[in-house]
């Protein structure tokens, strides 16, 4: 038997077997994947921006939140085109930028242009902006079944390891 005590629930919780914590740990993590990406209000941003693609004047409801709102008004860069591309979150932006910057400066070709997002009118950049967010959600919240995420070593060498979910994040 298992028992969990947290400081948000009233009550203890009580397992019987390992397959219902299990099954409580799964549900709580997608719940937080949930309940954050909800916060975000994507799909809402996405819709104001396809609304309103013809008035550059536009400029939407952002969170009063100011981690969400650095983030949407991101996307919304992204989205109009202002912002040429985004980066993944496990990336430190401005190292990417000042590596790619050398590399570029030597006639090399940008080793890490799979970890960023490059916008071409072309391409689905709605469908890039959501798979940024799922990227965002893997980061911060995680997921139950262990994936195979970039982290930067204490050394500051980019790896990659199979991770979960972030306990903090989920509770």
């Amino acid at each position: 038997m298992h028992i969990s005590k947290s400081g948000h629930h009233a009550q203890n919780r009580y397992f019987a077997d390992v397959t219902d914590a299990q099954s409580f740990l799964k549900t709580s993590v997608d719940n937080a994947r949930v309940n954050y990406a909800n916060r975000f209000e994507l799909e809402r941003l996405i819709s104001d921006f396809k609304d309103n693609i013809d008035n550059p004047n536009f400029v939407p409801n952002f969170s009063a939140d100011a981690d969400v709102a650095q983030l949407q008004e991101k996307y919304w860069e992204f989205l109009s085109g202002n912002q040429p591309y985004m980066v993944n979150p496990w990336i430190d932006e401005e190292r990417y930028l000042e590596e790619k910057a050398e590399l570029e400066a030597a006639g090399l070709p940008d080793l890490m242009a799979n970890e960023s997002f490059k916008y071409d009118k072309e391409a689905d950049i709605e469908g890039m902006v959501r798979e940024h967010f799922e990227n965002v959600l893997d980061t911060v919240i995680g997921q139950y079944e262990p994936k195979l995420l970039p982290y930067y070593t204490e050394d500051g060498i980019l790896d990659n390891r199979y991770l979960r979910f972030d306990p903090v994040n989920v509770g």
